[in-house]
């Protein structure tokens, strides 16, 4: 019965490294399993990075487009700006033409008033000089009547 004694070592090897196999692939199997749902979270993280990705594509579009119609409307302001400050200089200009034309014609009024006042007081010396010639005339003409009736009547 050697034979069966050496088939039954031989069976049990076989089935020890059966066992000690199925052990190897069970740990196998539990590696494999552990590698899939990585390979899972994986592909759920590749998935939600491509969602995240196009939402930051069209955020960056949104962006671009806001960005383009901030600098649109600041070139309008600046225009603007630009336009009220010109038309504010013109308006000055326009009043410092104004007050230049008021300041002149106060002037020529102050000019010519002064040379109606030096003609008055010409006119207004000229009449004192005649009044008090003619009150010289009539003071001697007094006299002399006085003088001529003094004389008479002495």
């Amino acid at each position: 019965m050697p034979d069966l004694r050496t088939r039954l070592d031989e069976a049990g090897q076989r089935r020890d490294a059966a066992v000690a196999d199925a052990d190897r692939l069970r740990a196998e199997v539990e590696q494999l399993k552990a590698e899939a749902a990585k390979v899972a979270e994986a592909q759920q993280a590749l998935a939600e990075a491509g969602q995240q990705r196009a939402q930051l594509a069209d955020d960056k579009s949104r962006l671009q487009a806001e960005v383009e119609r901030l600098k649109e409307e600041a070139a309008k302001a600046a225009e603007a700006h630009q336009a009220e400050l010109l038309r504010l200089k013109e308006e000055h200009e326009k009043a410092v033409a104004a007050k230049d034309g008021e300041l002149k014609a106060a002037v020529d009024g102050r000019a010519e008033l002064e040379k109606a006042l030096e003609a008055r007081d010409h006119a207004a010396n000229l009449e004192r000089n005649g009044t008090l010639l003619e009150a010289q005339h009539l003071d001697e003409a007094f006299a002399s009547k006085c003088f001529f009736a003094d004389f008479a009547g002495l």
